[in-house]
């Protein structure tokens, strides 16, 4: 069986999505620890700079410190994961992709293809197996959800106002007008956690077909 060939990707696949998994429930513990401790030691440090200031003096400041705690540390906390699922996907993409032209004995790579993310790998698969690969619109959804946020991110570090892609800047627009758990403050682009696990789960609900796929079709070989 597939299985049992040391080059199946299945077993390596499934431990990098187990350490992205783990990734997100330290997250998950951490950031409101993380949130607070960011302003606390900044309302420390402007207290010891400025002894005898008040905060209605300091609103600048002070506005200042609640934006960095409570839309930049979330911000780069979970939009890592964002960048980290996205890699392993990816990664993972390369791995499965690579089993199977070595099966196949083929000469089309992965890499020979223009397109990006699922839709990359999809027309990939199923250019060689030459058969429909079906997998649910809510994961597919979700997966196209999730590299536009990824996108923005790479390209704009996250905030809309940098970002100088048109078409990018629409598909913001509309994934926030979606409600899914991805919104904006001011510019800056911020997820829910809600939005991550479910992300995560449709990565790996069709990295888990496509593994389910190879080890049928190539159980006897």
């Amino acid at each position: 069986m597939a299985i049992d060939d040391p080059d199946y990707p299945g077993l390596r696949i499934a431990g990098e999505f187990g350490a992205v998994e783990q990734y997100l429930l330290l997250l998950s513990e951490y950031l409101p620890m993380v949130r607070e401790q960011t302003r606390l030691r900044s309302e420390i440090e402007l207290e010891r700079k400025y002894p005898k200031h008040s905060r209605v003096g300091f609103s600048d400041e002070y506005d200042q410190i609640k934006w960095v705690s409570d839309t930049l540390v979330p911000k780069f906390f979970l939009g890592s994961f964002v960048m980290v699922s996205w890699v392993a996907f990816e990664m993972a993409s390369v791995e499965i992709a690579t089993y199977v032209r070595e099966k196949e004995k083929v000469r089309l790579r992965l890499s020979d293809l223009r397109s990006n993310g699922w839709e990359k790998l999809q027309l990939y698969l199923e250019t060689i197996w030459n058969k429909e690969i079906a997998i649910s619109d809510v994961d597919a959804n979700r997966i196209k959800r999730l590299q536009t946020v990824r996108n923005l991110l790479a390209h704009a570090n996250g905030n809309l106002g940098f970002e100088r892609d048109g078409k990018r800047r629409t598909e913001i627009q509309k994934l926030i007008e979606s409600n899914v758990g991805v919104s904006l403050h001011e510019d800056d682009i911020l997820v829910s956690e809600n939005y991550l696990r479910e992300s995560s789960r449709s990565l790996v609900a069709v990295i888990n077909i496509l593994l389910e796929e190879i080890a049928n079709r190539y159980s006897l070989k």
